[in-house]
C-alpha cells in the first residue's frame, strides 16, 4: 500500500508512456519513461507505475489515486496506417 495521498499522473504516448508518481505530503515527485505497448497499453502503464513506485522507495507499493491520459487515438488519426 502506498503512502496516504500518493497520486500518480499517466500518459500512454504511441512511443512512450511517462508517469508521475507524487507525494502530496511534501510534494515530492518521482518519474518514469517506458517504452509504450500499442497493443496491450495496460503493460507500459504497469510498468511505469512500478518503475516510479521503485525509484520513489515504495518497492510494490501502488498509489491511491491514478489520473490517465492517452495520445493513442490521436496520434492513429494523425499519423494514418503504417
Amino acid at each position: 500500500m502506498a503512502p496516504p495521498g500518493c497520486r500518480a499522473a499517466v500518459d500512454v504516448g504511441s512511443a512512450f508512456t511517462h508517469v508521475c508518481l507524487m507525494e502530496e505530503e511534501g510534494g515530492r515527485t518521482y518519474t518514469a519513461r517506458v517504452p509504450s505497448t500499442p497493443c496491450h497499453p495496460g503493460r507500459a502503464v504497469l510498468a511505469g507505475l512500478a518503475e516510479a513506485a521503485r525509484r520513489a522507495g515504495l518497492g510494490g507499493a501502488v498509489p491511491g489515486q491514478v489520473v490517465l491520459g492517452h495520445t493513442l487515438a490521436a496520434a492513429a488519426l494523425l499519423e494514418g496506417p503504417r
